[in-house]
């Protein structure tokens, strides 16, 4: 049979025998999306037409309203219920005591994990958001905490989908903002993508253990209790401040590394021995280069999250990089002031990552390729 990708619209060949009577899970080749694909409903057989007695003797002629005989009333089928029955346990049922955290920071990640275990909930800590699309319908947490910038998948993108599925709309989303220029956001994003609330970096620290503790009441759960530590629940245990602490100030690191400085020469070595090993070096180190596309992907996730209505309409329009042009134009300087020289000559990672957002959300947009 042939099915489609949920997401960028591909359609791929898919043999029936393979599929399992609870449907089968598919990495889409295109965009590395997963999705489910159900056997198609078995068509019900035709049923037997009756054979005609033999007319043995003369009978007497009917009128048409004699010869009419009502059909006999429909038996009870077991479709219909069995299609209330299947619609009802497809909606999930979310773990109260399990929240899911999704970046690549680790500093975050593991900021993040003591605050929430401080609070007595079960972490599971993803940096990718396939992984992380993964391990939600896997563990069914009803919190799911996704940085913005999340490689791969956009975590609003994660959260647009999730939230329009009738299966999974009752999960809880709060979405991790970076904020590249805290001076520029005075105000909040008109638009969450449909999330429940969101935090800035900066503010983890001080707002993450309020927000959950207010969505969980809303969910109408509540966390397994912690161990008493002898203090008042909001305040992390004494030991864990400096290492809280610490965590808060590798954040900001955690955006854009230092650049690395390029190794030193032997003072004996020859000038052609140099420049043959100029020649065979590799331009830039590739963890810089990945270090810049990420620190990219978080200035044009907090331009989407702070100015959904204008992408989507440039997008839509055609002209996102003059519709933009002012935001652009912050992100592309605060970037050439944070990423190295060389990297910046080896190539335009900005100008790529900003074609890349603009390909995904024509993509989230139905708009295609």
């Amino acid at each position: 049979m042939i099915v489609s990708c949920n997401q960028c619209g591909v359609r791929l060949k898919v043999d029936d025998s393979r599929i399992k009577d609870g449907g089968t899970r598919l990495k889409c080749p295109k965009c590395g999306n997963i999705f489910l694909v159900e056997k198609p409903a078995a068509k019900p057989a035709a049923p037997p037409i009756p054979s005609r007695p033999p007319i043995t003797e003369p009978v007497a002629q009917k009128t048409p309203e004699e010869s009419f005989t009502p059909p006999p009333p429909p038996k009870p089928s077991g479709a219909a219920p069995q299609a209330k029955v299947s619609l009802a346990a497809s909606k999930w049922e979310l773990d109260r005591s399990k929240i899911l955290v999704a970046h690549d920071g680790e500093s975050v990640l593991g900021l993040v994990e003591s605050i929430l275990t401080e609070e007595g909930y079960h972490v599971i800590k993803e940096a990718e958001g396939i992984a992380a699309v993964v391990s939600i319908e896997k563990e069914k947490p009803f919190l799911a905490i996704l940085d913005v910038a999340l490689p791969r998948i956009y975590g609003f993108e994660i959260c647009d989908r999730l939230k329009n599925s009738p299966e999974s709309s009752d999960i809880k989303i709060i979405l991790i903002a970076s904020i590249y220029d805290k001076t520029r956001y005075k105000r909040e994003p008109v638009s969450l993508y449909g999330a429940d609330d969101y935090i800035e970096k900066h503010h983890i620290q001080d707002s993450l253990a309020q927000k959950v503790k207010r969505l969980a009441a809303e969910a109408g759960g509540a966390p397994a209790a912690r161990p008493p530590r002898g203090q008042d629940i909001s305040m992390p245990a004494p030991e864990d401040i400096p290492m809280r602490r610490e965590q808060g100030l590798q954040m900001r690191k955690d955006e854009m590394p230092e650049p690395t400085a390029p190794p030193v020469p032997s003072p004996d070595e020859k000038p052609a021995e140099l420049e043959r090993a100029a020649d065979s070096r590799e331009p830039v180190d590739r963890q810089q280069v990945e270090a810049a596309r990420r620190f990219a992907r978080i200035i044009l996730s907090d331009i989407a999250l702070y100015n959904q209505g204008a992408v989507e309409e440039g997008i839509r329009a055609g002209n996102f990089d003059e519709a933009l042009a002012a935001e652009l134009k912050e992100g592309r300087e605060l970037y050439n002031g944070r990423v190295s020289k060389e990297v910046i000559e080896s190539g335009d990672y900005f100008a790529e990552e900003t074609a890349k957002f603009i390909e995904k959300k024509r993509q989230t947009m139905g708009l295609g390729i």
